[in-house]
C-alpha cells in the first residue's frame, strides 16, 4: 500500500514508523483516521477569486449575476426575504472568508446571510449587515472553514432604503 504524506508517496517501513512510532506493529486507528483527514484536507483545493467569478450567479435576486462579475459600479438587488444569488463553483472548494462591497443608499438595517451547500443547504454566516459606504468591507473569517459546492447569499431583512443591494462580494478560501 502507498499513502501519500504531505505529497510525498511513502511505503513499507517509511509508513510504518509513521503511523507505527511505538513499534508493537498495530497502527492505531486514530493516527490513521488523522491521516486520512489531512490528505482529504489537501485534496480539497481553497476556492481563489477566478473560480469565484467564473460561473455567473444563479437565483431569485435581481441583477443575480452582478455579485460575482468583478465590477462594483454596478448592483446585484433583493427586495423581499428570502431572494439570493447562488454561485456554484463546479467541484469542492474549501471557503474561509468574506467581503463585500457596498453603495452608499442604504440605511443599514438591512441583513443577509450566506449559506453553503455540501449536499444541504447551510447558513455559514448570518446577520450581515448590508454596507453603507462604496468600499470594501475588510476580510471577515467565520469561526469555521467550510468544505462546498456553491453558495448562496440570501436576504434575510429588507434595508428600510427598500433594497438589498450588494455591488459585489468575494468569497475566498
Amino acid at each position: 500500500m502507498t499513502v501519500y504524506i504531505n505529497g510525498v508517496a511513502t511505503t513499507g517501513d517509511m509508513l510504518k514508523s509513521t503511523y507505527d512510532p511505538d513499534k508493537d506493529g498495530i497502527i492505531a486507528l486514530a493516527q490513521l483516521a488523522a491521516a486520512v483527514c489531512s490528505m482529504t484536507e489537501t485534496l480539497v483545493p481553497d476556492l481563489f477569486l477566478e473560480l469565484f467569478q467564473k460561473n455567473a450567479a444563479t437565483g431569485t435576486m435581481s441583477f443575480r449575476q452582478r455579485v460575482n462579475d468583478n465590477e462594483t459600479t454596478t448592483v446585484a438587488q433583493a427586495d423581499a426575504i428570502g431572494e439570493y444569488a447562488e454561485v456554484d463553483f463546479g467541484q469542492t472548494v474549501k471557503i474561509s472568508r468574506y467581503r463585500q462591497f457596498g453603495k452608499t443608499t442604504h440605511t443599514g438595517d438591512g441583513r443577509f446571510k450566506i449559506e453553503y451547500y455540501d449536499g444541504a443547504w447551510h447558513d455559514w454566516v448570518t446577520e450581515i449587515a448590508v454596507r453603507t459606504t462604496e468600499d470594501w468591507s475588510t476580510f471577515a473569517a467565520p469561526a469555521a472553514s467550510v468544505w462546498c459546492s456553491k453558495i448562496r447569499i440570501t436576504a434575510t431583512t429588507i434595508d428600510t432604503g427598500g433594497y438589498n443591494y450588494i455591488a459585489e462580494i468575494e468569497i475566498l478560501g
